[in-house]
């Protein structure tokens, strides 16, 4: 996900300077684009320091966040007065007004962005960014993101951002089950499921992941653009906020028993439509 919006702020024109828990990934922006178009940092602290307007933060899980942020060298070591920082992880939101706490705390200013989106979207500048926090950021942040992605919204106090995109992450889990079952039904029925997706997208329920997802379900084509060891920790968030807020979700409830179960499988690695193989055995 990184790599390919970083990408898309190079082909804005923009030189960065970037940092990865794995160099090799960023040693390979370095060879697309040499310096001074690319420079790697030694430390996420480096990075905020010389940053120069905007700094984007987008890390996979929870406990990278935190390792990378609260290090010795890490993020809010680095933020000072007139800092500005866009984090676009999915996390939980008490992560979030954590972060935007310290880094209020030390002069800066924060904006939560999580995207709806994965790699490939990265790649295309096709992300759709949640914001909410600091709206001044937000406006300033506008160039960056428009290079990013094909949409962004404000939602208002930090946290409502990653509400959002829990929401988005639960609705697209369950489809991605509710898919699963349909080919798995209509193959014990006699009826070849490439039918099915056919006739879904003739109708109201047409949509561009039954498209996508479909035929490579059919192929056992589950290369990954977005893990499914991903998708279950978001849904495992959005079950948590449901139980926070006393909303019932027992569709995702089910979906998420699924989720473990391949995870267990070993599937975590690949793409989240590898949930079908269970569904579908």
């Amino acid at each position: 996900m990184g790599a390919g919006m970083v990408r898309r702020l190079l082909e804005r024109g923009d030189d960065v300077i970037v940092w990865n828990r794995s160099l090799r990934k960023s040693e390979a922006l370095l060879a697309e684009y040499p310096a001074p178009r690319v420079t790697i940092a030694s430390t996420p602290r480096q990075v905020l320091e010389e940053a120069g307007p905007m700094t984007f933060s987008m890390l996979s899980t929870p406990e990278a966040a935190h390792a990378v942020f609260e290090g010795p060298d890490g993020i809010l070591a680095g933020v000072g007065p007139g800092t500005n920082l866009v984090d676009c992880a999915t996390l939980e939101v008490k992560d979030m007004q954590s972060f935007d706490a310290a880094v209020r705390e030390k002069g800066g200013r924060f904006l939560e962005a999580p995207v709806s989106g994965s790699k490939v979207p990265a790649e295309q500048g096709q992300l759709v960014f949640l914001t909410a926090g600091d709206q001044e950021l937000f406006q300033l942040a506008q160039p960056y993101l428009q290079a990013m992605g094909k949409a962004n919204v404000f939602l208002g106090t930090t946290g409502k951002g990653t509400e959002m995109k829990l929401v988005v992450n639960m609705v697209m889990a369950t489809m991605m089950t509710s898919l699963a079952e349909g080919l798995n039904l209509a193959g014990k029925a006699g009826i070849d499921p490439a039918e099915v997706v056919k006739v879904l997208g003739l109708g109201a329920m047409a949509n561009p992941m039954f498209a996508l997802k479909g035929p490579k379900i059919l192929q056992g084509d589950h290369t990954p653009n977005f893990p499914l060891k991903h998708a279950q920790k978001d849904l495992a968030f959005a079950l948590t906020l449901a139980g926070q807020l006393g909303a019932r979700v027992p569709t995702a409830q089910a979906a998420d028993e699924e989720y473990r179960k391949a995870l267990a499988a070993g599937e975590g690695e690949r793409d989240f439509s590898a949930v079908a193989h269970r569904l579908m055995e």
